[in-house]
């Protein structure tokens, strides 16, 4: 029986989760079509690997790829604008407000448009999906401000003739086009302004702001109806923007709006704690449906590591293999491969090290094979850096040199050679022996050069493949022994 912490814990985690998910899907509406959407195509791969549908089986391997793509693309704005708000922490918010936050500079920004006959365009969206509505412009995410709006709808920037969406107090797209309304019935000095804010007012809940240039006019549609805002100074505007736009609503809204995150809380730890219990339920009634025969095994595993050989080397490795404790499920009953246990050591520091030997490190395993224990459990080595050194060469010595001359002088083309060392004990002074030469083809004075062999250990190897030669000078002549002589 699990402990209740656990569960406690269990139920913690999914609360805040689930409370995350149901703020963004009503947030964001369309997330829900994405859901369905992907729900839709798992139950349609769950039933074609069920039934084991030969043909759809392949078209759904095919197209499942392709079609996780296209949905995702498909609703990659909502997708983006998740990711701006949780971002911006606004992980619990399940719905779209104006705060007052932007009111004063909104407020100061319509007045001065206003004054200076500049027209303008503000699209504030509300819960229902505009995206399809909306079209071209450029998508940005920044804080709204005066300068900044004075500055998109100067006549000389280029986006100053569409609209600015303004979406959880950021600007979310500049130089927005809008579905304009039909003219018919309107009234004949609506200019194009207008009839964008009424068009998409008519086709979604979003608020739309307009400043006339031609009046000097600031007016507010919604819900496809256009009324011009009248007021004293920015503060009447500003109050006024905040009734408008959702904040100030009355006082049924306001209680609806303060006691939503609490329903919302209370929702997701109801569903969390289910959730909690009702797993645990089913994962004890359909434990021993879903349990297997175990088999155990004892097997031979060889001890393997990785590094770079440039740069590092290891001494004192003694343990090459180990003995695993298998786990084997019934449907393979007997492992007959030899696995292996591969450390790497790229990432150890050059010292002795003490390696615990983990199941993660075993490779050639069959899958559903679990490795219960490893004998032995740890192993213990020293890790050195390779060595670069310039060593000594040692003296050269000749043999066979024929009667009757004499060996004058030898001499070393060179006296040291670069190596690499792989060898913890190595003296830096330590000369390489040469392999004697042997002169036996000498039949008359002279200075003659041989190559030399080098007598290298298991643990050096040379850096160059550079020939190493000896200079010989012979003096004298050599004694001709005819048969018979003494």
């Amino acid at each position: 029986m699990q402990l209740w912490w656990i569960y406690a814990i269990d139920i913690i985690i999914c609360t805040v989760v689930l409370r995350i998910i149901i703020g963004w899907l009503l947030a964001y509406p369309r997330l829900i079509r994405l859901l369905l959407s992907l729900i839709l195509v798992l139950i349609v791969g769950f039933l074609v690997n069920t039934l084991e549908l030969p043909f759809a089986g392949l078209l759904v391997l095919l197209l499942l790829v392709p079609v996780i793509v296209i949905l995702f693309l498909s609703f990659l704005p909502e997708l983006g604008r998740v990711y701006q708000a949780a971002s911006r922490g606004n992980l619990f918010r399940p719905r779209i407000f104006q705060s007052d936050e932007i009111l004063p500079d909104l407020a100061e920004a319509l007045i001065q448009l206003r004054e200076r006959r500049i027209g303008g365009l503000m699209v504030f969206p509300g819960n229902q999906d505009e995206d399809g509505l909306i079209s071209g412009g450029e998508e940005v995410d920044a804080k709204v401000n005066r300068s900044l709006l004075l500055s998109l709808f100067d006549p000389h920037c280029p986006r100053h003739d569409g609209a600015i969406v303004i979406r959880n107090n950021r600007m979310v797209r500049i130089g927005a086009v809008l579905p304009l309304a039909s003219a018919e019935g309107k009234g004949a000095d609506l200019g194009t302004r207008h009839l964008a804010a009424i068009g998409l007012s008519e086709r979604s809940d979003s608020h739309v702001l307009v400043v006339s240039e031609e009046r000097g006019t600031i007016s507010h549609a919604i819900n496809g109806t256009l009324k011009e805002i009248h007021f004293k100074d920015s503060v009447d505007l500003r109050n006024r923007l905040s009734r408008l736009l959702g904040e100030d609503d009355g006082a049924e809204s306001t209680r609806k709006k303060k006691w939503l995150p609490v329903f919302l809380w209370v929702m997701a730890i109801l569903f969390s704690a289910l959730g909690s219990w009702q797993v645990d339920v089913i994962k004890k009634e359909f434990k021993e449906s879903f349990s297997e025969t175990v088999y155990v095994q004892q097997v031979e595993a060889t001890i393997q590591y990785t590094l770079d050989p440039e740069t590092q080397f290891v001494a004192n490795w003694e343990t090459t293999s180990a003995k695993l404790s298998l786990r084997v499920p019934d449907t393979i009953r007997n492992v007959n491969e030899t696995p292996s246990i591969v450390i790497d050591l790229n990432e150890e520091a050059f010292n002795k090290v003490d390696i615990q030997l983990q199941s993660s490190m075993v490779t050639g395993l069959p899958e559903g094979v679990v490795v219960d224990s490893i004998t032995p459990d740890r192993i213990e080595f020293t890790l050195a850096e390779v060595k670069r050194v310039e060593a000594p060469l040692g003296k050269a010595e000749v043999t066979g040199l024929g009667e009757g001359l004499k060996l004058k002088e030898v001499t070393l083309a060179r006296k040291t050679i670069p190596i690499k060392v792989r060898d913890i004990k190595w003296k830096n002074s330590k000369a390489l022996e040469i392999q004697p030469v042997n002169l036996s083809d000498i039949v008359e004075a002279g200075q003659y050069t041989f190559p030399v062999q080098l007598i290298l250990p298991a643990t050096v190897e040379r850096e160059e493949d550079e020939i190493v030669e000896i200079t010989v000078i012979i003096e004298g002549e050599l004694i001709q022994l005819t048969p018979g002589s003494s």
